[in-house]
């Protein structure tokens, strides 16, 4: 599988296919329920996928991948540490965009994440060691 992922990194990073790195983003996406998500939410592959989010051609299936990174079935706290170390609530805040097709797509993502964080914060509301971190992913999430 990290081989897959190597090339699959060497086929998203050639921006002059961007046919080639959507089918590729379009792969993770159908796998990410398969694999170690620890080959994806990472130093490496993370920055790249945010890169996506400022191309045109890209970012829509982005934001499907990272729906499913986010929709992935786990345990609550490693749903929780998961959401804290993909840190998307900055970035989808800096979007600007005007396209109805990729707004709708990021809006899918937001209400996703916070379907997720209300679902946890009911499970966790009695432990405090927690309780610090839902707080603000809710915060992130009310902007």
């Amino acid at each position: 599988i990290s081989a897959c992922l190597v090339g699959l990194e060497m086929c998203i990073r050639d921006r002059s296919r961007p046919d080639l790195a959507e089918k590729c983003l379009s792969n993770i996406k159908a796998f990410i329920g398969w694999i170690d998500l620890s080959l994806i939410v990472n130093n490496r592959f993370l920055p790249l996928l945010y890169s996506f989010f400022t191309d045109s051609e890209l970012r829509e299936e982005t934001s499907d991948v990272f729906y499913e990174i986010v929709s992935r079935g786990m345990d609550s706290s490693s749903k929780i540490d998961l959401l804290a170390s993909l840190n998307l609530c900055p970035i989808l805040a800096s979007l600007n965009a005007d396209d109805t097709d990729f707004l709708t797509k990021i809006a899918r993502l937001i209400s996703r994440m916070g379907e997720i964080l209300l679902h946890l914060s009911l499970i966790h509301i009695s432990e405090p060691t927690r309780q610090a971190e839902i707080s603000y992913a809710v915060f992130c999430l009310k902007k």
